[in-house]
């Protein structure tokens, strides 16, 4: 692949997790292989709901039209940190500039999905499910993956929600776990290991109740303070459960209030504050998944860009093509991929 080519389709990218099983040679940098025994690799999918500006977060401040096209909304270059091929990230990105340097952090820009209808929910099940169309399956693509890696050798799921709800990406035939910060006061012990002996002859119900008790065992060893569903606290959460050698090889995150109609600012607001918030995330996920980092990759992906253009309310509306960060120690990164369309009318 050169340099300023990207040359796979979104399609043929998600249709080899289905046929192959293989991501040894991704134009996405990632050294996976998934067929065979059960490996130390793991996966963390953070899917960022409302349609990221990537303009924003990885500024093309080079283009001879950026500041013309995006008018208002360019960002200003002073705090800019300049990667590849005249890009730069957003000030707000600190943490990602140590990985960049390292190799870790692979962007993908200027990439989007062959449906132009621009629905949030409708490019949101295009995303999960791997189709060309909305609900053209009703599993998600990582569902189906999970289907084919070797099984856990402790028998426990392979794939992980993080999050209170379990997205499509997760959904489907292959059983998930799932973990989220408890709202309810905790129940006794005592309780609990009634209700173990009650369950341990079951062959139905069992499994999965044991596997949801070691979740919360778990999850109760992660310190929460604030907003019980904040990023800073599932990522940490995304850590402690897929860091160990019989943990789960795919986790996944959903973060919302990516859709920035207005007040979106520029080194400072909105948008500034939620890159902040992800990329914080990230380093804290990176930190404690500690060894495990180097057979690790995050996706974070997202539906749809913003418009070039701001609106009349300090934001953009919802746009075509975005950016993708793909960052771990698995990864061939330190580059920017994808055929720059430029910003010319």
């Amino acid at each position: 692949m050169c340099e300023n080519h990207f040359s796979i389709s979104r399609r043929t990218f998600l249709g080899g997790l289905g046929a192959s099983a293989a991501l040894t040679a991704s134009p996405l940098g990632m050294r996976f292989a998934y067929a065979g025994p059960v490996s130390d690799r793991r996966l963390l999918v953070l899917m960022l709901r409302g349609g990221m500006d990537g303009l924003h977060a990885v500024v093309p401040f080079k283009d001879k039209d950026y500041r013309t096209a995006r008018g208002a909304m360019a960002m200003p270059e002073n705090g800019l940190f300049e990667i590849d091929r005249g890009f730069a990230l957003h000030p707000a990105l600190a943490p990602f500039r140590a990985m960049y340097r390292n190799g870790e952090l692979l962007i993908a820009h200027a990439i989007a999905q062959n449906y132009r209808d621009r629905s949030h929910f409708e490019m949101q099940d295009m995303l999960e499910n791997g189709g060309l169309r909305p609900h053209e399956f009703k599993n998600g693509w990582l569902n189906r993956l999970t289907n084919i890696l070797s099984t856990n050798p402790s028998g426990k799921e392979n794939a992980m929600m993080i999050g209170d709800a379990v997205s499509l990406l997760l959904q489907g035939q292959t059983p998930v776990n799932s973990w989220s910060p408890a709202v309810l006061n905790e129940p006794r012990p005592k309780f609990l290991e009634n209700v173990r002996l009650m369950y341990q002859h079951d062959a139905a119900l069992r499994r999965k109740l044991f596997s949801g008790l070691e979740a919360a065992e778990v999850g109760r060893s992660i310190a929460v303070t604030g907003d019980k569903q904040s990023f800073d606290v599932l990522a940490v959460a995304a850590a402690k459960f897929m860091a160990p050698a019989d943990a789960p090889q795919i986790g996944v995150i959903d973060i919302g209030g990516w859709d920035t109609h207005a007040g979106q600012g520029l080194a400072a607001g909105g948008l500034a504050t939620n890159l902040e918030t992800l990329a914080r995330g990230v380093a804290k996920f990176k930190q404690g998944m500690g060894t495990r980092w180097r057979d690790t990759v995050v996706i974070m992906m997202t539906e749809f860009g913003r418009t070039v253009a701001g609106n009349g309310t300090g934001g953009t509306d919802h746009g075509t093509a975005g950016v993708a960060f793909v960052v771990g120690g698995a990864v061939n990164g330190g580059r920017v991929v994808g055929a720059w369309p430029g910003l010319a009318p």
